[in-house]
């Protein structure tokens, strides 16, 4: 597909204010969910990050068992989101004060953060294998929630959990943010510039019926930028010329997919061969795919 200067120049743009105030509202109405069901607030919502939108508020049980936090992250919190994909994605993770078996009462855990939506949005509320999805409306972003244990003491060592299915994931979203600044910083603010831009072109290839674009998600993507060199991103100023050195960076280092880290800079991004397969037939379909006409 043909790209000018103005489509890449409108994908590299973060959301509007409008879309800032919708995630503001999303996190507002989880943690109003938390509160009209027994939480205790503790803080006024702050932000974990100078560069996106990682909102989050600090609540404790009744009985000040437990703290949890409920935070916004992935694409939003990183500023890296684009229009064509709206949910906001928010952690509601239980930090208890004494230790407590995640396979024991997880899903207890899990099931109270669904009641507790479900009384507040109704049948808006879908309990889904990993997450609770709220549907969005005109006011609010639609809202995928994921409750969490947090793995140590405090979140940035991690936050855990259950799928319905009983698979344990682990996750490090405050490492991930605290890299993609770190990364942006370095390449002059190009960085997240380049994931949105590389982002919408994977939307476009999902729209032309490109298998390879529909099988890799949206974190790939970003993951897969967050590995190359900072000077792939500053070579050229203009994003055309940028989008085809990230691209032929990508398809001269295939060969290092293996040692390929998730932005969290913890978990390998191909753990195993059939994710490399995928990433592989992604980055030659997206070099036939992206065509820059000046």
């Amino acid at each position: 597909m043909k790209y000018s200067k103005t489509i890449l120049e409108s994908y590299a743009q973060p959301i509007s204010n409008t879309e800032k105030e919708q995630c503001e509202h999303a996190i507002d109405m989880v943690k109003d969910a938390l509160v009209e069901y027994g939480y205790k607030i503790s803080n006024t919502r702050k932000n974990y990050s100078s560069e996106g939108y990682a909102f989050y508020y600090e609540l404790r049980e009744s009985d000040y068992s437990s703290t949890v936090t409920v935070l916004v992250q992935g694409s939003y919190a990183n500023n890296t989101n684009i229009k064509r994909y709206s949910d906001v994605d928010v952690s509601v993770i239980l930090k208890p004060i004494i230790p407590i078996s995640l396979e024991k009462t997880f899903n207890s855990f899990k099931t109270k953060i669904y009641n507790a939506l479900c009384r507040k949005f109704g049948s808006d509320v879908v309990r889904k294998n990993k997450s609770i999805n709220v549907k969005g409306n005109t006011y609010r972003k639609s809202i995928d929630v994921v409750p969490a244990y947090s793995v140590g003491s405090n979140i940035e060592d991690g936050i855990q959990f259950l799928t319905d299915k009983g698979e344990k994931i682990v996750n490090y979203p405050l490492k991930q943010i605290k890299n993609e600044n770190s990364k942006n910083s370095k390449t002059n603010y190009m960085f997240k510039k380049y994931v949105r831009i590389l982002k919408n072109i994977k939307e476009d290839m999902e729209e032309s019926y490109i298998q390879s674009a529909k099988e890799v998600g949206s974190f790939q993507v970003e993951s897969l930028l967050w590995n190359l060199d900072d000077s792939v991103f500053t070579k050229y100023l203009t994003l055309g010329y940028g989008v085809e050195e990230i691209l032929d960076s990508l398809k001269t280092k295939k060969y290092l997919l293996d040692y390929y880290y998730e932005s969290n800079g913890i978990k390998k991004l191909c753990p195993n061969s059939s994710m490399k397969i995928l990433l592989q037939n992604f980055i030659d379909d997206l070099i036939e795919y992206f065509k820059y006409e000046g």
